[in-house]
């Protein structure tokens, strides 16, 4: 069986363990106790890399495992060595259906993290980089369709006030309101030119 779990650990880049009950350690490992501290009522008995597993398998989470149905793996997040893990603890039933303690996978999610963190920080470059150039492209349309043309025509406005009523008003780039504005105004300034004549 020890060989199968150094094979997962190869094929899935995962580290994998065995704890056994202290009975069933009892049977398989008779002299644990001089070879192994429990975590709670179960035995480290095999890992791939047991100073991984001494620093993420808690009595707390085989406590936890052990409220959970039998037919089904408790998966909870841990930190060691400074490294995020994901683990699953699964029971290990003997041929009568009795649990006799836990197969372990260790998944080193650091650089799992690591990768989503930088693809966050990259996209969200991206979307303020798309959003200033849209805000650009949006006041620089508003400034040459709107603000300029309402610029040239106040100007136009107060030159016809001062009494200049021999240019034309165009607003070159007008259009829709701000080209009919224009329009009424040229109208004014002719009406007023033809009155003072």
């Amino acid at each position: 069986m020890l060989p199968v779990l150094e094979n997962i650990k190869r094929a899935f880049g995962v580290e994998v363990g065995i704890s056994l009950s202290q009975p069933a350690a009892a049977i398989v490992f008779p002299d644990w106790q001089k070879k192994t501290r429990p975590l709670g009522e179960y035995i480290p008995y095999f890992s791939t890399r047991p100073e991984v597993t001494q620093g993420v398998l808690s009595a707390e989470l085989f406590q936890a495992a052990e409220s959970a149905t039998i037919d089904r793996a408790l998966v909870d997040q841990a930190r060691s060595f400074n490294r995020d893990y994901s683990v699953a603890v699964s029971p290990l039933l003997d041929y009568a259906g009795q649990k006799v303690g836990y197969l372990y996978i260790l998944k080193d999610r650091t650089e799992t993290l690591g990768k989503i963190r930088r693809t966050l920080i990259i996209n969200l470059a991206v979307y303020i980089t798309i959003l200033i150039i849209v805000s650009l492209a949006i006041g620089l349309a508003i400034t040459r369709n709107v603000i300029d043309p309402v610029v040239g025509l106040t100007r136009t406005a107060d030159e016809i006030s001062m009494g200049k009523l021999s240019e034309k008003v165009e607003v070159p780039g007008a259009a829709n309101e701000i080209a009919t504005l224009a329009k009424a105004i040229d109208r004014m300034r002719v009406s007023m030119k033809k009155l003072m004549e």
